[in-house]
């Protein structure tokens, strides 16, 4: 190749490393570190927030974490539909500065006993990570191509959902050896999570205006308000996103169980070990390690090939370990461990080793999920990416939001009921979508069955 000479369009769709990366690239990765280390802080505080208030003496007004999130979560859900507006006047990089300095008021909420203080950080933080969500989509967008769209999504998601292997390490370190969360503890945990937020908010500031590519997204012009809603409307009312809604309610009912409901419920299941609330972190432990480990393997696939259906199969893949861990969580532990700490045992065994191998297979769940369906989503909606997020969102965080408050009044099987019927539900009804959307992406070669040519691969891929 000729100095100076660029590489054409298409030509890394054979998978060789490229030593350097173009603009767009290298924002992709420092977006993708910047959430990475965000998510440490919120990954250890969503997992342990539970305890942390049920087991701290000084909580004399009887906060509750489950209703925290249920606070969070609906007034997330309540802004998406004003998020891309607002990203109109901002900007995606603005967003996500703004949402970073929510998150880090999520944390610092905790640090209060007074209900009005706390849920009312709870709600501004809902607020703000609704900006944080659709500038993050939008961003992915403005420095992706159509062809990289799907790869930068996975690596991503790898990166930002790795985090929450680190924040549970981390949140480990600071239980080892301990029973119940009192109130010096929990202020040992908000100083170092708030810490580690700070630190990314100040990573935010930095971030780079999308790459000026002329075959990339440009960001979204200043609009009307009513007009920015008529048009998140009409995606949310797309047959083919109508069809995605059960799939985009499965996310935010296994992202809230992963989070916090299963990792509390461990930790409350006092028979299985001396040092519950230390298990409550090992737990998480294992679900980001899931995560890595699910991501690795779509990465690394994708890196060496890519094939039709694709998403279908991560999906029925992702479906069936979180089905598999569902089974196994209700005759491990006890059908009231998510209500507080109890003694019981589960209806048939009581084992560590089935908890955390739980933990691990609904985290490879939650990787092909997370990642599959909104980026099937981003593809379809390619000229309206702020729209298309938004409305991805607001149906994940309202089915979140609700579990979150539904989860303090349903037994852990009611819940693991619910979790799978939506989980088969969602599947069914993405796979025609996605094998839709793939025959009419297909080079016309494939499509009759013959053998593609050289330009139709490099199309096909990245």
């Amino acid at each position: 190749m000729e100095e100076g000479r660029q590489p054409e369009k298409g030509k890394n769709a054979s998978f060789i490393p490229k030593l350097l990366l173009d603009k767009g690239e290298l924002n992709v990765l420092y977006v993708g570190f910047c959430f990475f280390i965000i998510g440490i802080p919120a990954t250890a505080i969503v997992s342990v927030q539970t305890l942390m208030l049920s087991e701290d003496s000084s909580n004399v007004h009887n906060l509750n974490g489950f209703i925290c999130f249920t606070v969070n979560f609906l007034c997330l859900s309540a802004t998406f539909p004003f998020a891309s507006f607002i990203l109109a006047k901002t900007g995606s990089v603005g967003g996500i500065i703004v949402g970073a300095f929510g998150d880090l008021l999520y944390n610092v909420a905790f640090y209060f006993d007074t209900p009005w203080i706390v849920y009312g950080l709870c709600a501004v933080s809902g607020v703000t990570h609704a900006i944080l969500r659709t500038g993050q989509g939008v961003y992915l967008m403005e420095n992706s191509r159509p062809h990289t769209l799907q790869r930068d999504n996975t690596l991503f998601w790898w990166m930002q959902l790795a985090s929450q292997l680190i924040g549970q390490i981390i949140l480990l370190l600071l239980l080892r050896a301990t029973k119940i969360i009192d109130h010096d503890t929990r202020i040992l945990i908000l100083d170092v999570t708030v810490a580690i937020n700070l630190f990314g908010f100040f990573l935010s500031l930095f971030i780079s205006r999308p790459s000026g590519d002329p075959d990339l997204q440009k960001a979204p012009a200043p609009v009307e308000l009513r007009q920015e809603i008529r048009k998140t409307w009409e995606v949310f009312m797309d047959s083919r996103m109508l069809l995605l809604i059960p799939s985009s309610i499965f996310t935010g009912l296994l992202k809230g169980f992963s989070q916090s409901v299963y990792p509390s419920a461990v930790g409350f299941t006092l028979s299985l070990t001396e040092y519950s609330a230390s298990l409550t972190a090992l737990s998480g432990i294992y679900i980001g390690a899931g995560l890595i480990m699910g991501g690795a393997i779509q990465f690394v696939r994708r890196w060496e090939d890519c094939f039709s259906l694709e998403r279908t199969f991560f999906c029925s893949v992702g479906t069936l370990s979180s089905l598999a861990a569902f089974v196994l969580a209700y005759a491990n532990l006890p059908d009231n461990s998510v209500f507080g700490d109890t003694e019981d045992l589960g209806p048939y065994t009581n084992s560590v080793t089935i908890a955390l191998m739980c933990s691990f297979m609904i985290g490879v769940g939650l990787m092909y999920i997370m990642n599959n369906v909104p980026a099937l989503i981003c593809l379809m909606f390619q000229n309206n990416p702020a729209h298309s997020v938004a409305a991805f969102n607001f149906t994940r965080f309202v089915a979140e939001g609700i579990y979150y408050y539904y989860c303090t009044i349903m037994s852990l099987s009611t819940q693991l009921l619910l979790l799978g019927s939506s989980a088969v539900t969602g599947l069914l009804l993405f796979i025609p979508v996605d094998h839709k959307y793939t025959l009419s992406t297909l080079p016309s070669s494939k499509k009759d069955g013959k053998k593609p040519n050289s330009k139709d691969v490099i199309l096909e891929k990245y």
